[in-house]
């Protein structure tokens, strides 16, 4: 099954972005209110893991299961003779993969850290002014290696002739502001120095990894599709239908991001439904329009017949 086959390829590539967003399921919600005993837990959520390497996969996943879960499920599926998959996360724990913790290398979002102190900025503007600008100093310079096409190596390099400096005198400069007492641990700024120092090598991989990236942006860029969907179907009825739609959006999302119509792809699977089934990865996106002629058991999209409780192409049963 096509959909089986793209999670599979996800788990080997280098690099993954996550993160999640609130979800509505009827019937889980009918379940937190009304089920006895209650679930042990009622958060519904939509989480995405956008896989990067040799091939773009974004994958979304709704219910009751954290990211870090669902990131799980994904890095069981991982070659162990693979080296660690870099991970892309905003630091939360629910975030975190519990089972197969060291098939993963920890990043940090700069993104979110520069926010601790944009919201408190008003209250403590010149040491906070000062943070904001070393980030945006390390922000051009990324800047200036997207526009130069440098290669992971040569990122890493660039990054660690301009920009280590930067981090190193930000580091030292927080340690020494809390050395000189110059800002209390509990306080707001402190809790905010504190969020960067205790995950600092999470926040500077980009130092130390070829190709690691500076933030989670392409994570929740990636959401949006979710919230789109939330905001204008409301919910979805079931786990099931949770799961069509879960199937669905990566399948578009997915084509989306490399460059293939949606609507081409996703005719081309059901009309060469026995080829699919049969040989999942020559029709993944960018494999497809190099896959086989239909079989002559496949009639075409718009002439199919009913299909009541068999599985569809998408290796989930058809109502």
């Amino acid at each position: 099954m096509v959909y089986n086959h793209l999670l599979w390829v996800a788990a080997q590539q280098p690099l993954v972005y996550q993160d999640d967003t609130g979800a509505r399921v009827v019937s889980l919600i009918k379940d937190n209110n009304q089920a006895e005993p209650a679930p042990a837990r009622k958060a519904i959520t939509t989480s995405v893991l956008r896989c990067v390497g040799e091939q773009t996969i974004c994958l979304f996943f709704t219910g009751r299961q954290h990211a870090g879960e669902n990131l799980d499920d994904l890095l069981a599926l991982r070659d162990p003779a693979l080296a660690p998959m870099s991970w892309m996360s905003d630091a939360l724990a629910a975030n975190t993969p519990k089972r197969h913790r060291e098939r993963v290398v920890d990043l940090n979002c700069l993104v979110h850290a520069r926010r601790q102190f944009v919201d408190i900025q008003e209250f403590f503007p010149s040491e906070c002014e000062h943070l904001i600008t070393a980030i945006a100093t390390v922000y051009q310079h990324e800047a200036q290696c997207v526009a130069a096409q440098l290669t992971p190596a040569q990122r890493l390099a660039y990054h660690q002739t301009h920009s280590a400096p930067v981090m190193d005198a930000l580091k030292g400069w927080m340690e020494q502001q809390f050395a000189d007492k110059q800002v209390e641990p509990n306080s707001r700024l402190g809790q905010a120095f504190n969020y960067m120092l205790k995950r600092w090598a999470a926040l500077t991989g980009f130092l130390r990894i070829p190709g690691a990236p500076l933030d989670n942006n392409l994570a929740e860029q990636a959401l949006k599709l979710a919230v789109r969907y939330r905001n204008n179907s409301l919910f979805y009825k079931n786990p099931h239908g949770a799961f069509v739609g879960d199937v669905l959006s990566s399948l578009i999302e997915t084509c989306r991001l490399n460059g293939i119509n949606p609507v081409d792809y996703l005719s081309a699977l059901l009309n060469n439904r026995s080829a699919v089934f049969a040989d999942p990865a020559a029709w993944l996106p960018w494999t497809f329009q190099d896959a086989p002629a239909a079989s002559a058991q496949a009639p075409p999209l718009g002439h199919l017949p009913p299909i009541i409780g068999q599985t569809g192409v998408l290796g989930v049963a058809v109502p």
